[in-house]
């Protein structure tokens, strides 16, 4: 019957669309992240960035400006007890520096989440998938690694589950070596869409990584505590 696992079950979902095909405007998230509080919406999911990921404000100095809008709506959701989730970006980026400004993520009030995930889960596929969960002795990196590609230092809250890569494994992948089929295992098994040859598109599963992979099982676990109030 297909589906998925989710992590508040009780819990109502309030699709807010922000993007027209490939583009956005600050201002459509922005006007999204106030109608959620005015609604009464107890947690957002937010999985993006001004420009993607990150700027530097000596370059742009305009974009402070967006900033101190981002700061107002953030407050108008915490004054109406909406807590703001948004990935922290995959561009194993040290975010510390006072050069680099990552929007909405540094914005005061918003949990930046990162991304942790394993290597080597189950590349030789031999034991039983059930016996390698309760015993995973043969990862090269605990699922509590920081992922390779993740964004990291000032505006990071906390991490989660994003799927990791060994970039070794990716590449002999991409150059058709077939030594390690198994490298995507340590990435995050979710929902996709497939593409057909006219346009159409379909639903389907698939593997992936990122902190758009990590934040939402924060903002879930938000929502799940919210739902037992």
């Amino acid at each position: 019957r297909g589906g998925v696992l989710g992590t508040a079950p009780e819990t109502d979902l309030v699709a807010l669309r922000v993007f027209s095909g490939e583009e956005g405007a600050s201002g459509d998230t922005l006007a999204a992240l106030v109608y959620a509080a005015k609604v009464g919406c107890d947690a957002a999911n937010l999985s993006l960035g001004y420009p993607l990921p990150y700027v530097y404000p000596d370059e742009y100095p305009e974009l402070l400006e967006i900033a101190e809008m981002y700061d107002r709506a953030v407050e108008y959701a915490r004054e109406r007890e909406m807590v703001v989730v948004n990935s922290a970006g995959n561009d194993a980026l040290d975010m510390s520096p006072e050069n680099v400004l990552s929007l909405p993520t540094e914005v005061p009030g918003v949990f930046g989440v990162s991304a942790t995930g394993p290597v080597g889960f189950l590349w030789d596929d031999e034991p039983p998938i059930e016996e390698f969960a309760l015993h995973p002795r043969k990862l090269r990196e605990e699922p509590s690694q920081p992922a390779v590609y993740t964004n990291y230092g000032h505006g990071v809250d906390v991490s989660a589950a994003g799927g990791n890569y060994d970039p070794e494994a990716l590449a002999e992948a991409e150059d058709g070596d077939d030594d390690n089929p198994e490298w995507y295992y340590d990435l995050v098994f979710s929902t996709v869409f497939e593409t057909a040859e006219d346009g159409a598109k379909s639903a389907d599963y698939g593997w992936k990584a990122g902190t758009s992979m990590a934040a939402p099982q924060v903002t879930g676990a938000v929502a799940l505590v919210r739902s037992l109030r």
